[in-house]
């Protein structure tokens, strides 16, 4: 997308389930969501979908290296938290997010979420938190994998 010009989004790659499993995979292209400027070369991310758990692994490369972040949202009413680089999301059901990346360490914080886009929310556009999870050294390219278990 050239400057002044409004980002393009994402596109389905792939999306696939299997019934007899209880298994899925989507991978969503990514490149084009980003504005030129931040000088993304590739970028996807996978969805591996099975019964106990939620792999998302995200494939970076870009034209320089750089320190990556990666937001995971949830509801403040619900609450999120941290326990060492694990995240936590809801107090009775909880959802738990844990990184995974063998060329790069993290850090973790968790903050309020300024904006969240949506065009109506039926919870009144309460607010949001996130956990954030900064990669402590810049990379030029990068497989990162988020393991979510509820």
């Amino acid at each position: 997308a050239g400057q002044g010009q409004q980002h393009r989004g994402e596109q389905v790659q792939v999306a696939r389930w299997e019934d007899a499993t209880g298994a899925g995979f989507v991978r969503l292209w990514l490149t084009p969501a980003y504005p030129e400027e931040l000088g993304l070369v590739h970028y996807t991310r996978d969805f591996l979908i099975e019964r106990e758990r939620l792999l998302v692994r995200d494939t970076v490369v870009l034209d320089e290296p750089r320190q990556l972040s990666w937001l995971f949202q949830g509801k403040e009413e619900y609450g999120v938290a941290l326990e060492g680089l694990t995240g936590s999301f809801g107090s009775r059901r909880t959802v738990r997010v844990t990184p995974r990346a063998p060329e790069v360490s993290f850090t973790a914080q968790v903050g309020r979420t300024p904006v969240v886009f949506s065009y109506a929310s039926a919870s009144g556009f309460k607010p949001f938190r996130h956990v954030r999870y900064d990669a402590e050294q810049a990379v030029r390219q990068v497989v990162a994998e988020f393991e979510v278990r509820w």
